[in-house]
């Protein structure tokens, strides 16, 4: 994933709630730049209101909500959209392992898969960091070869019992005596 795909920009949602709160001020595009100050324009506040500015960076986006007279509560709803989307290494973890569960069996590629989402959700949860996409195909990569080896030993004790008979189950977990 390309870091540039992932910085914050004004959307076109964010720029028509900032649009509606310079209305709400009665402030045209002029009147709002003025009072901004930093050597604001009407084309800035244009840029900014139609999603065109790229990468503004909050100190712009808290001049223009303080000349409205209005507060990051009333975008913090938008705001809280982007911060709530994963983490860069989260996405790439995520398609990597995406990519080791295609390439196994169907049962197991979905068992591997709920363990990685189940894992990077308590991560989060518990404050922890990220874990690289390395040591995400890494765990990943070990419980599908786990579950194959589970998988393998199910299918021969199956065999054995079919084979050898039930004898064999009654036998586990008991001694063997010599007649």
């Amino acid at each position: 994933m390309s870091d540039e795909k992932d910085v914050f920009r004004v959307t076109k949602e964010l720029g028509l709630r900032l649009r509606s709160l310079r209305k709400r001020a009665r402030l045209t595009q002029d009147g709002l730049a003025r009072l901004a100050g930093r050597g604001w324009d009407h084309a800035l506040v244009s840029r900014l209101e139609t999603g065109h500015l790229e990468n503004p960076g909050l100190g712009i986006v808290a001049d223009y909500l303080r000349a409205c007279r209005a507060s990051f509560s009333e975008i913090a709803d938008l705001l809280d959209t982007y911060t709530a989307r994963p983490l860069p290494v989260e996405q790439e973890g995520r398609e990597a392992v995406a990519r080791v569960t295609e390439a196994l069996p169907e049962q197991i590629g979905n068992q591997a898969l709920a363990y990685d989402i189940k894992t990077t959700v308590a991560r989060r949860a518990e404050g922890k960091p990220p874990l690289s996409s390395e040591e995400r195909v890494k765990r990943v990569v070990n419980l599908a070869a786990a579950a194959s080896r589970r998988k393998r030993l199910d299918i021969l004790v199956k065999y054995l019992e079919t084979e050898v008979g039930h004898g064999l189950a009654a036998t586990s977990g008991s001694t063997f005596t010599s007649s």
